[in-house]
């Protein structure tokens, strides 16, 4: 996994100063969801998964 990062730094469609970490931000931040998500919460599963899509974007410097 790490090594496609690194490969997408590479061609520069993402700008992160490190791949590794990077990659466990983002798949740490997709874990937590099934810890907190409730479907009483004002929020729906497509809006949660559109929102974090645009956060892992942001974070590579591929939303950009």
């Amino acid at each position: 996994m790490v090594r496609a990062h690194n490969e997408g730094i590479a061609a520069g469609a993402f700008e992160v100063p490190d791949a590794f970490l990077a990659v466990t931000a983002i798949s740490g931040m997709g874990m937590r969801v099934a810890n907190w998500y409730d479907p009483s919460l004002p929020y729906q599963p497509e809006e949660v998964a559109d929102t974090y899509a645009e956060f892992a974007l942001r974070m590579t410097g591929a939303g950009a």
